[in-house]
């Protein structure tokens, strides 16, 4: 019986030695075993292929030493531009900076908050303006340009 299943998958089409066929050539086809010791003419032996894990390794390694030096001389630079700033006054000129930078930003958000109630103030008016029928100086361009200073 296992002299059957053993048959059966050497005549298979689909099957393992059917798909190595295909990839050798009409000489080889005809004798594997020849096909076989001829490859292995062409390729050194294992033992003699050189080792890449070294290589790589020691490639890596001096890569990561160079990073390695690359950010402790960007530290370096930081520490060295933090003690100028420090030693020329100019923590104080940042500090006043600072100050500024939030003064101003609140200072903007009140002229968003009095834009925005110009705003409604005006879409009031106009509302007012429709509902008693009154014109405005501001929705009459006659009126508008009359009221200009010159």
């Amino acid at each position: 019986m296992t002299s059957s299943r053993h048959q059966s998958s050497i005549v298979q089409p689909n099957g393992y030695a059917s798909r190595f066929a295909g990839l050798m050539s009409p000489e080889q086809e005809q004798n594997p075993q020849e096909a076989a010791s001829s490859r292995h003419k062409h390729q050194p032996p294992l033992q003699e292929m050189p080792s890449y894990s070294s290589q790589l390794k020691s490639a890596l390694a001096q890569k990561a030493s160079l990073q390695d030096s690359d950010m402790n001389t960007r530290v370096k630079k930081i520490e060295n531009f933090m003690s100028d700033i420090q030693q020329n006054g100019f923590a104080d000129m940042l500090a006043e900076n600072t100050t500024l930078l939030s003064e101003t930003t609140v200072l903007k958000d009140r002229i968003q908050e009095l834009e925005e109630s110009q705003e409604t103030m005006r879409a009031r008016l106009n509302e007012l303006c429709k509902v008693n029928g009154v014109s405005t100086v501001q929705s009459d361009p006659k009126r508008r340009k009359r009221a200009r200073p010159l």
